[in-house]
């Protein structure tokens, strides 16, 4: 998962959730490729520079990759905002967009997604939030608690349906590693929507 920070101090709330080894710090990203397969990437939020983001995607992954965004802002809002900055989807060479209306910190929302298909989530400082450092950081957090309590509960419910003992199975992992995500996030959004 990459977030890109907004200017608190971050990392040491990243390392207090225990999500230090999760989280890449905007800036700090290897340029070089990776993957020799095509990926399937979810990027959360809007920022001014979203295009300049994109065309370095587009620049490191194969031909047929896929990104998703998630934002409240309208579809047909990005696509004005791309056309008077100059960028076309058409001009990337190997990322397909899929657009994605709807609040990133809202577990209904991330429950439409296929969400254990995504090889990366990228979870961007939202710009309706620039002003407001802390806010917009409680956001980013809880959407990264929720995003990876969603792929866990996917997981064991993958491997309830392959194990030998099926729904009790299910179960007792859930019980005993599931759930913090949903409530860290929760109590992350002091006022904001709660839906867990």
């Amino acid at each position: 998962v990459a977030a890109a920070a907004t200017g608190v101090d971050t990392r040491s709330q990243l390392e207090h959730a225990g999500l230090a080894d999760d989280v890449v710090v905007a800036g700090s990203v290897d340029t070089r490729p990776r993957r020799k397969e095509n990926e399937m990437a979810l990027m959360c939020g809007w920022r001014r520079d979203v295009e300049d983001i994109i065309l370095v995607l587009d620049s490191q992954v194969l031909r047929g990759s896929t990104l998703h965004i998630l934002c409240a802002l309208p579809v047909d809002e990005r696509e004005r905002r791309w056309r008077e900055g100059g960028f076309a989807v058409d001009q990337l060479k190997n990322l397909r967009v899929v657009h994605h209306v709807g609040n990133a910190g809202a577990r209904r929302t991330l429950d439409e997604l296929p969400i254990l298909t995504y090889d990366s989530v990228l979870i961007l400082a939202d710009q309706t939030r620039e002003t407001q450092t802390l806010d917009s950081d409680a956001a980013n957090l809880a959407t990264l608690l929720l995003i990876r309590d969603l792929r866990y509960e996917g997981l064991v419910r993958r491997a309830a349906d392959d194990a030998p003992g099926g729904a009790a199975d299910s179960a007792r992992l859930h019980r005993y590693g599931g759930g913090i995500g949903a409530t860290a996030a929760s109590a992350l959004l002091d006022g904001g929507e709660r839906d867990a």
